[in-house]
């Protein structure tokens, strides 16, 4: 993505810091959440799924169902009175997160070796392979990352939540041990979503992403290693007299934008005062205020999740009812 004017790194900063997609980040982004979503639309709702799919301790486990439910993204559905027990169901808000569930799935089948999310969808509208594309509202041109450009109002505000504190303990489970980098390591931690989010809107540079975020230097230099290390960005020397480079997004890290673009969309339509916004898209191609659509390149029908199964040989439906 490009920007329409000459903005500087601490301007970039504070757009991304008070838009209602840094507000969504502090629902979504967070890697036990995201692994909770991801099972529950592969049709696991039960605690003990969770707890044998995700590897994390049951307060853990506990503490993100309650927030997810708090903030209207999952409900408690009763299915057991004596004991009680509940299975956790997506809600309209929660359902609204498929084209990024969609994504998500895409990317680390696209770059996951050994991916335990499925490699063939149907649609089932069509009955063919379930390839995502997702086209301007406009002009109904595929949305690509170059043609898409951006501006910044810096005199909106959104209310911010507060983040999970939780142990490092409890978090060596999911993290720790995961040696594969999945896009739930991308977008699965707040300051790795950032620093991310400053990628996509042009910063480059050590100090411009300390400048921007108010990230400190030590954790700022562990997340691009990680990504460094990943493939997901890649880095040129600039200055030799002492090294300094500037970061830049590889093919890998790119193709996670439209995860990004999705989530953008998901804040604004969900977010409290999201009508308003620090950060507005436009498409290029039209010149028009970006607005999207998510339709099966097969038929270019839009895609709605419940017209969608996990593979042909099982046909099972992915089964995500709100009702």
């Amino acid at each position: 993505m490009s920007k329409n004017s000459d903005f500087s790194p601490k301007e970039i900063g504070k757009a991304i810091l008070n838009s209602p997609v840094e507000y969504a980040l502090q629902i979504l982004g967070d890697k036990c959440t995201l692994l909770i979503l991801k099972n529950i639309w592969l049709g696991r709702r039960k605690f003990e799924d969770f707890i044998n799919e995700i590897g994390v301790s049951r307060g853990t486990l506990s503490s993100r169902l309650k927030f997810l439910v708090d903030h209207g993204v999952i409900y408690k559905d009763i299915y057991q009175s004596a004991p009680r027990r509940f299975e956790y169901k997506l809600t309209d808000k929660g359902l609204s997160t498929y084209p990024i569930a969609s994504y998500l799935w895409q990317w680390n089948n696209l770059w996951t070796e050994n991916s335990d999310v499925p490699s063939e969808l149907i649609h089932t509208k069509c009955n063919n392979f379930l390839e995502l594309s997702t086209n301007c509202l406009h002009c109904n041109e595929d949305v690509k990352i170059e043609d898409v450009t951006f501006d910044v109002n810096l005199d909106q505000n959104f209310e911010k939540l507060s983040l999970f504190k939780t142990r490092r303990s409890e978090n060596s489970g999911i993290f720790d041990s995961d040696l594969v980098f999945r896009i739930e390591d991308l977008l699965g931690d707040r300051w790795t979503g950032l620093v991310y989010a400053g990628l996509l809107y042009g910063l480059k540079r050590f100090d411009e992403f300390n400048e921007a975020l108010g990230i400190s230097t030590n954790i700022l230099a562990d997340r691009l290693k990680k990504f460094l290390d990943a493939g997901v960005i890649k880095k040129d020397l600039y200055q030799h007299k002492p090294a300094r480079y500037e970061y830049r997004l590889t093919r890998k890290g790119r193709s996670g934008y439209l995860t990004a673009i999705h989530l953008h969309f998901w804040a604004h339509m969900w977010m409290l005062n999201a009508k308003n916004t620090t950060i507005s898209l436009v498409h290029k191609p039209c010149g028009n205020k970006l607005k999207i659509k998510t339709v099966c390149k097969a038929c270019k029908g839009e895609v709605d999740p419940s017209n969608v199964s996990i593979s042909a040989s099982t046909s099972e439906d992915l089964n995500i009812s709100s009702g």
